[in-house]
């Protein structure tokens, strides 16, 4: 049941989103979190739409186990990386065969360090 009520205050919160968008107030808030409690969190809350289906949700995988520590610290708008992976879980559950396997998978493509000037900032996107 929260599991359910997760997922429809996600979706809430998404045409809130687009209403932001709309009218140019569109606000990013960066921060460092933790990817890898985001993906767990996020498999949480896709987890009753998974056993309806009889999908199981694997993740977080590293393709090299160095990775995790990439993830351990992300400077980003958390809120919006939980609404992608959230997607992206909804969606491999909802085009994976029953019985079926959907995993979140790791990989380290550039590293790249915060410039200071962005560190803990609110970013705002409205004309």
């Amino acid at each position: 049941m929260q599991g359910q009520v997760d997922m429809m205050l996600a979706l809430m919160r998404d045409l809130m989103n687009q209403a932001q968008m709309a009218n140019n107030t569109f606000r990013m808030v960066k921060d460092y979190f933790s990817c890898v409690q985001l993906v767990r969190k996020c498999k949480t809350i896709a987890a009753p739409q998974a056993s309806l289906k009889d999908v199981t949700l694997v993740g977080p995988v590293f393709e090299n186990p160095i990775d995790k520590f990439y993830f351990q610290q992300v400077f980003n708008d958390e809120q919006r990386y939980g609404q992608v992976i959230l997607n992206f879980l909804s969606n491999g559950i909802k085009f994976t065969p029953r019985g079926g396997t959907v995993s979140t998978l790791f990989k380290v493509l550039e590293v790249n360090s915060v410039p200071k000037s962005e560190q803990r900032s609110s970013v705002n996107h409205a004309s």
